[in-house]
């Protein structure tokens, strides 16, 4: 997955670049469908605000957008946001799945056939 960082109204510090790298990459490391990730970091009087979008196979988008007073705690809450988002949607894509089905006729169905053979 590619992860690109954007900065603006911040100074671009490798530290703080690389952890947002690798706080998204070890978060979402279990879905291989998510192609690119676009993490704007920025910075407004006193807030600190970090935005993600996560860009996926077959139209797939997650954006989470967080400000507070930490450039880390940002990045963690919405990575968090980002974590729940992926969780809802494998949840949706398992529960649209058909159901696998072992006979047409249940064994009670089967044994109240017998039953009447027997009683003509």
């Amino acid at each position: 997955m590619q992860v690109s960082v954007t900065f603006k109204n911040l100074d671009p510090t490798p530290s703080l670049k690389e952890y947002a790298e690798n706080k998204i990459l070890k978060s979402v490391k279990f879905d291989e469908k998510l192609i690119d990730a676009q993490v704007f970091l920025s910075t407004e009087a006193h807030n600190r605000s970090a935005d993600i979008t996560l860009i996926g196979s077959h139209g797939l988008k997650l954006r989470a957008q967080v400000k507070s007073d930490d450039m880390y705690g940002s990045i963690d809450k919405a990575v968090d946001k980002i974590i729940r988002q992926l969780r809802r949607h494998k949840e949706k894509l398992k529960s649209h799945k058909a159901k696998p089905t072992s006979s047409m006729f249940s064994e009670n169905d089967v044994e109240v056939e017998f039953a009447q053979e027997a009683v003509e």
